[in-house]
C-alpha cells in the first residue's frame, strides 16, 4: 500500500489532472486484476479494500494539492491574459508558466500606439449611443488584428489603443517588429473599411488612424498599486513610441516606424525614411520610417519609395530644385502621398528662406513631444496651404 501510494505521487509531479485520473485508474485495475488471478489461480487471497481506498484517498489528495497550485496557476494566468492575448498564447502559458515572468523584467520589446484622427469633430456629430457602438465596432476589429497577430493588449487609450510584441511569450526581436508592422497595416485597412459605415451614421470627417512604432529596452511586468495593477510596459522607448504616433499628424502619414523597428524588420517589410524629429525625451533627432507594405510589394511600390528617397537625400544636402522635381515627381504617381506634398512645401519656403548653417536636417513645424515652436508657412495642411505662403 505504501508502496503504491508513493509511486503514484512520484509520477503525479508532470502529470496533469486527467492524466493522474488515467494513472490511478490503471493501478486500481492492475490491483483488481492481480488479486483475481492470484486468487483463481494459487488460492492466495490478498486484502482488496484496504489498498483500493488508500489509491482513491491518494489520488485525491493529489488532485486537490493540484487545484490549490497548478490549476490556481493556470486560473491566475488565464484570468490575466484572456482578453488580452490570443487563445492559443494563452493556452501556451498555461502549459509553460514558467517562462512567465510577473514581477518585472528587461526586455528588448516592440511597442504599438495607435489612434484615431479627428475624433473630436467626429463624435461631435453623434448621439452617445451612436457614439459608444461606433467605437466599440472599431476597437472589435483592432483588438483582434493584435491578438491575430499575437500581440499583447496592453490598454485602451480613449479611442486609441496600446500594444505590446515579445510577451509575455519570449519572441525573437525580428519577429516582434514584424508582427507589429503587420498589425498596423491590418488597422489601416479595417479603418477603411469603417469609413462608410461611419458616414453613414452622420460622421462628417473620415474614419482614419495614426500608428507609432517603436523597438527597444522596456522593462515589462505587474505595475500598480496593492488594489489594482497591470501587467503592462514602460520605458523610454515606450514614450519614444507614442511620439511616433504623434509624427504622423505632420507628415500626413498613417503608420511611423523607428530606425530599430526598421533594422529589425526590413527584410519583411517594406519601409521609406520620411524625416528626422526631435522627440522630448532624446538627445539627438530621431529617424521617422513610414511603413509601406509587407514584401514583396509591387514594382511600382519600390519605385515610388525610391524616387521619394532620392529627393530626400537632395532636400538633405540642401539641392531644392532637385529635391522638388523628385518629390513632385512621387506626388504624381501617388497623388494622395502627403509626405511628398509637405517636403515640395518645405522645398519652396527653404529656396526663400535659407535654413541656418547649424540646421539639423529638423523643419521647424510643431513638434511632435507637444512643445511648439516657432510657426511658420511650413505648419499649414500641404492640400490646404498655398506652397511656400
Amino acid at each position: 500500500m505504501v508502496a503504491v501510494c508513493l509511486a503514484l505521487g512520484a509520477v503525479s509531479a508532470g502529470l496533469s489532472t486527467l492524466h493522474l485520473s488515467f494513472v490511478a485508474l490503471g493501478i486500481g485495475l492492475a490491483l483488481a486484476g492481480g488479486t483475481y488471478t492470484l486468487f483463481s489461480a494459487g488460492g492466495l487471497w490478498l486484502n482488496f479494500t484496504f489498498p483500493v481506498l488508500s489509491i482513491l484517498l491518494t489520488y485525491s489528495a493529489l488532485t486537490i494539492y493540484a487545484y490549490l497550485t497548478q490549476d490556481r496557476r493556470e486560473r491566475m494566468i488565464r484570468d490575466a491574459f484572456d482578453h488580452y492575448l490570443h487563445p492559443a498564447i494563452v493556452q501556451s502559458l498555461c502549459d509553460n508558466p514558467d517562462v512567465l515572468s510577473l514581477g518585472g523584467e528587461r526586455k528588448d520589446l516592440t511597442v504599438l500606439f495607435s489612434d484615431v484622427r479627428n475624433f473630436s469633430s467626429v463624435a461631435s456629430h453623434l448621439e452617445p449611443e451612436q457614439l459608444v457602438g461606433t467605437m466599440n465596432e472599431y476597437f472589435n476589429l483592432v483588438t483582434n488584428v493584435v491578438l491575430e497577430n499575437e500581440g499583447l493588449l496592453d490598454k485602451y487609450l480613449g479611442d486609441g489603443l496600446m500594444a505590446v510584441y515579445g510577451a509575455p511569450l519570449p519572441t525573437p526581436v525580428t519577429d516582434q517588429a514584424v508582427q507589429a508592422c503587420g498589425t498596423a497595416l491590418a488597422m489601416v485597412e479595417a479603418a477603411t473599411s469603417l469609413r462608410e459605415s461611419w458616414a453613414a451614421r452622420g460622421a462628417t470627417q473620415p474614419l482614419q488612424i495614426g500608428v507609432g512604432i517603436n523597438t527597444g529596452p522596456m522593462i515589462i511586468g505587474n505595475m500598480g498599486s496593492d488594489y489594482h495593477f497591470d501587467y503592462t510596459v514602460m520605458g523610454d522607448e515606450v514614450v519614444i513610441g507614442s511620439r511616433l504616433e504623434q509624427c504622423n499628424k505632420i507628415l500626413g502619414t498613417s503608420i511611423i516606424a523607428s530606425a530599430r523597428t526598421v533594422d529589425m524588420a526590413r527584410d519583411r517589410v517594406a519601409f521609406r525614411e520620411l524625416d528626422l524629429a526631435h522627440i522630448k525625451g532624446t538627445a539627438e533627432p530621431v529617424r521617422l520610417f513610414e511603413v509601406m507594405g509587407l514584401r514583396p510589394v509591387s514594382d511600382a511600390m519600390t519605385n515610388r519609395i525610391k524616387v521619394f528617397e532620392d529627393g530626400l537625400a537632395a532636400y538633405r544636402r540642401r539641392d531644392w530644385a532637385v529635391a522638388r522635381d523628385r518629390f513632385a515627381a512621387a506626388l504624381d504617381s501617388a497623388p494622395d502621398d502627403r509626405p511628398s506634398a509637405v517636403f515640395i512645401r518645405r522645398c519652396e519656403f527653404f529656396a526663400e528662406v535659407p535654413p541656418p548653417d547649424d540646421w539639423d536636417l529638423v523643419a521647424p513645424e510643431r513638434a511632435a513631444a507637444g512643445r511648439p515652436k516657432r510657426r511658420t508657412a511650413l505648419d499649414a495642411d500641404p492640400f490646404t496651404a498655398a506652397p511656400g505662403g
